[in-house]
């Protein structure tokens, strides 16, 4: 993987080069350029002129950091593809008369589904260096001031390029690197992945993993921050199986860990990388979404033994839920958008895009489904749940004024059973409940002293809303009022 990721980003840096090249006709504004793109940490502030929705992406995703196009070697390569056509293109414009560019570049466009809003900014950012190389360059060569502008040119290529090594050390000083994931752009936008290292044991079954700690494990409803049994490190998402099984999604300890009824842990399952959502079918078989560097959902069997792996251009998979028609509905975050696909895998509608309009998300964060297939989607940033049928027409939008804030996570839950809805959200200390036409009925919460305290996931079982807190990393259980 480290080979891959290394010659991913190297063979980037030279497209960067060539492309510098064939844009300003100097070898040195190539090489300049793509020694900014490495080292372009600091160049943020030289962009502030750009939109700030447009800045505020390009932060999110990270691309003023390296470690962005390391730890996701998909983005280099695709990225790498967008520069070969750029470069014939060039080629062929100039030349005209020849056709093998032409020909070449339209057989690369042939990898345009690799390419999403984040591969067109990478390659905005590698144009806005190889600008900045040339203003260097140009000021180098200035006639009127040919000591001075080769001091100036040389003075600012040297703190550009002092500050990107002070970035670039991070990648370096460890294994992985700890971020407060509240605050971290990177992980708001899903790039950002831990690297950790999990070690299993050859004895135990393929696909599960039984802690050999002689510490009495806790319940999920005690939980806990911590890796050992029935504790929890950022755990994001829940859900519970036809035997009323709890499964939580326990994140930065790259498992998933399952829980009985009354919250005895029992087992396992793992190492995953980040999962994120989790949905049980009725064969009870599992669904985990992984958002790391993967993209991917992975099924596995009721036992936890590996089926299949599916990833069709996601780009942040966050939340999974399953419709009475067996459909499966996953939030692709990074795309702000739904795919639906069926139990093999296979896509059968995809809808969104970043926006505020109709049928547009900000944060797209959960995704639940009624009996009568009607898809409920959480827009939070935007303040709204927005209803669509299962192809993904707008029906009706619901205002959620509460919403509207960073890193809220926000959950939704459909009960079939009474027709409600629940929508939590880790800034707020209660439930909402509305009913399925998008009335406000009322509020939940626990049983005191049991208190809400950053919920973020929630799971229906029976006549019992379980909530998942981020903040003291443990299970809550709302008895809910009888049909």
């Amino acid at each position: 993987m480290d080979v891959l990721s290394v010659l991913g980003l190297t063979s980037l840096l030279a497209l960067v080069m060539v492309l510098g090249e064939s844009l300003f006709n100097s070898r040195v504004v190539g090489r300049l350029g793509a020694a900014l793109f490495f080292f372009h940490g600091c160049l943020r502030q030289l962009a502030s002129f750009l939109p700030s929705a447009y800045l505020h992406r390009a932060e999110t995703w990270g691309f003023w950091k390296q470690i962005a196009f390391v730890n996701q070697r998909h983005l280099p390569f695709a990225v790498g593809i967008f520069l070969l056509v750029l470069i014939f293109l060039i080629d062929w414009y100039r030349r005209r008369s020849s056709a093998k560019s032409f020909l070449f570049s339209g057989l690369l466009v042939a990898a345009v589904p690799l390419w999403n809003a984040s591969v067109f900014l990478a390659v905005a950012v590698v144009v806005f260096c190889l600008l900045v190389a040339y203003g260097l360059w140009w000021l180098s060569r200035v006639k009127t001031l040919p000591v001075l502008g080769r001091v100036l040119a040389g003075a600012f290529t040297a703190c550009i390029l002092a500050a990107g090594v002070i970035d670039l050390s991070a990648v370096y000083k460890s294994s992985r690197v700890e971020v407060n994931y509240e605050t971290d752009s990177l992980v708001y936008g899903l790039v950002f992945r831990r690297s950790v290292i999990y070690k299993i044991p050859d004895s135990f079954p393929a696909g599960v993993v039984r802690e050999g700690s002689s510490k009495a494990p806790v319940t999920a409803f005690e939980g806990g921050h911590g890796s050992g049994k029935g504790q929890f490190d950022n755990p994001r998402g829940i859900a519970i199986d036809g035997a009323g099984n709890m499964f939580v999604a326990d994140t930065d300890n790259g498992r998933i860990e399952k829980f009985s009824q009354n919250g005895t842990f029992v087992t396992s399952i793992g190492p995953f990388e980040a999962p994120s959502g989790i949905a049980i079918d009725r064969a009870g078989n599992i669904y985990v979404a992984e958002v790391g560097s993967k993209h991917r959902i992975q099924k596995l069997g009721p036992d936890g033994t590996f089926i299949a792996q599916w990833a069709p251009g996601l780009y942040g998979p966050r939340k999974i839920t399953i419709g009475p028609d067996d459909s499966i509905y996953v939030v692709d975050s990074g795309d702000n958008r739904i795919v639906k696909f069926s139990l093999a895998g296979q896509v059968l509608a995809s809808w969104g895009s970043a926006g505020t309009g109709d049928g547009q998300f900000r944060g797209v964060s959960s995704v639940a489904v009624d009996p009568t297939n009607k898809v409920y989607v959480a827009d939070p940033m935007n303040s709204r749940i927005q209803v669509f049928d299962s192809n993904g027409k707008l029906l009706a939008k619901w205002s959620i004024p509460e919403w509207a804030q960073p890193l809220g996570f926000e959950e939704l839950a459909v009960d079939p059973d009474r027709s409600r809805l629940y929508a939590s959200s880790a800034h707020m200390s209660v439930i909402l409940v509305f009913d399925l036409q998008g009335n406000r009925l009322e509020t939940v919460t626990p049983t005191p002293p049991d208190k809400l305290d950053g919920p973020l996931a929630l799971a229906l079982a029976k006549d019992k809303l379980f909530v998942l807190h981020t903040a003291s990393a443990r299970v809550s259980a709302i008895v809910l009022q009888s049909k």
